[in-house]
């Protein structure tokens, strides 16, 4: 039996996952506000409900992950930092433990068993409260000398807005629910889900918001797709629920300004819980 846990912010998911399915699931709250060892026994007791006699494991979160030492080195909404989560996680729950970005669990999943099965080079973009990105080759992640495949924080202004990272200009200061905000100041809206309704009932400023946001994802993917010219881009997270709002201005971007390939194919996310399943076959990377 292999599990596969999704750290969130708020939310720690977890599931029994079998050839891709997930055939038993479970959600408990993250507490992150109540500090480490909070996390870490709600992550315990998420897996505890799944079942007994569990021996392979593997964890998403979202941060900054030494994959091949099982070190978190830097997780912003949860209070992880250079924490070694698989060793601390295969004494607490005596199994083996692969611990992992969520991002690359995405890509992976999707790889494995979603929108981009059977290719060999897959970049999967996660859209959200922030911006996540997890690069697949030949069913391997690829993580670079540590940690490779931070997409979110590419610069896409040299001499744009700080991001909370540290850097100028990250493309997840511009492609998120807080990018969305920004443009939508003035709306009557208080989350980037009214921006939505508000598009989809017509307001033209709302509806511009989201053509903005295609404009900034389809100059974003010509970089990675003029470097890498993958055979598909996934996207997935909340906002990819909007795709049908920006998806023609990321298309005329990409062909406008792509040297490599002008016509790249770019799907939406069809799995659930991508970031469950993918988690779960992080020991595979190995």
């Amino acid at each position: 039996m292999i599990i596969g846990v999704d750290v969130g912010g708020t939310f720690i998911k977890a599931g029994v996952v079998d050839k891709g399915i997930i055939v038993k699931g479970v959600k408990v709250n993250t507490e992150a506000n109540k500090g480490r060892e909070a996390v870490l026994d709600n992550i315990e007791n998420a897996v505890s409900e799944l079942g007994s006699g569990i021996r392979r494991i593997g964890v998403g979160v979202p941060g900054m992950v030494d994959f091949e030492k099982g070190v978190v080195i830097n997780c912003p909404n949860i209070p992880f930092k250079d924490l070694a989560l698989r060793d601390v996680l295969e004494k607490r729950l005596n199994a083996r433990v692969a611990v992992d970005n969520d991002a690359n669990c995405f890509a992976l999943a999707e790889s494995l068993f979603g929108s981009a099965k059977g290719k060999r080079h897959v970049i999967g973009i996660t859209l959200g409260t922030g911006f996540g990105g997890g690069i697949v080759v030949d069913g391997k992640v690829y993580r670079g000398r540590i940690a490779g495949g931070e997409l979110g924080h590419l610069s896409l202004d040299v001499n744009g807005l700080k991001c909370s990272c540290g850097g100028v200009g990250c493309a997840e200061e511009y492609i998120s629910a807080r990018g969305i905000m920004r443009l939508a100041k003035g709306l009557d809206a208080a989350s980037p889900l009214d921006v939505y309704e508000l598009a989809a009932s017509g307001n033209k400023k709302a509806v511009a918001v989201f053509e903005k946001i295609g404009f900034y994802i389809g100059a974003y993917l010509t970089s990675m797709i003029n470097l890498l010219d993958p055979d598909v881009i996934v996207i997935g997270g909340e906002i990819s629920n909007s795709w049908g709002l920006f998806s023609k201005v990321v298309h005329e971007t990409i062909y406008d300004r792509c040297f490599v390939n002008r016509n790249p194919k770019i799907v939406k996310s069809r799995l659930s819980n991508s970031g469950v399943i993918g988690a779960a076959y992080l020991l595979e990377q190995k």
